[in-house]
């Protein structure tokens, strides 16, 4: 009888994801999902073109990761991450804030909590595995 491989890490944090990728440009988001595949997220990854779709889909179902521009109409990722912190049931989700056009001080000083991260444009494979990393491991 042949023992399975035994599971890495990686493999054990991402496999189970649930995702929600948040940006006005399906370009982008179409990028984000291959990303995440490639790094093993096996759970759902769902998109939404803004905050305000976003927001009515946190509403609707769970989920274990928010990936979300910051620049997007009708509501930014700024509001997104306010209304995500001051709300019980969303507080804890970890999200990512992604973005090319602020200022790193500007980003830094949005966030505050230990489920929170943010990662320059342009981005690899790499850097997002290691911000997802981040954010989904445990903090000791």
């Amino acid at each position: 009888m042949t023992a399975k491989p035994a599971k890495s890490d990686d493999q054990e944090l991402f496999e189970k994801l649930h995702v929600l990728i948040v940006d006005d440009m399906s370009s982008l988001r179409t990028v984000l999902k291959r990303m995440l595949l490639h790094l093993g997220v096996g759970g759902s990854l769902t998109e939404a073109q803004d905050g305000v779709e976003a927001w009515n889909l946190l509403q609707e179902r769970p989920f274990s990761l928010v990936i979300s521009d910051l620049n997007m109409p009708r509501m930014d990722g700024f509001e997104l991450l306010r209304l995500m912190r001051h709300s019980l049931k969303h507080q804890a989700i970890p999200l990512l804030l992604i973005t090319g056009e602020c200022s790193e001080d500007q980003i830094a000083a949005a966030v505050k909590t230990p489920y929170e991260d943010y990662l320059m444009k342009p981005f690899t494979l790499g850097s997002l595995g290691r911000h997802l990393r981040n954010l989904l491991r445990p903090q000791v």
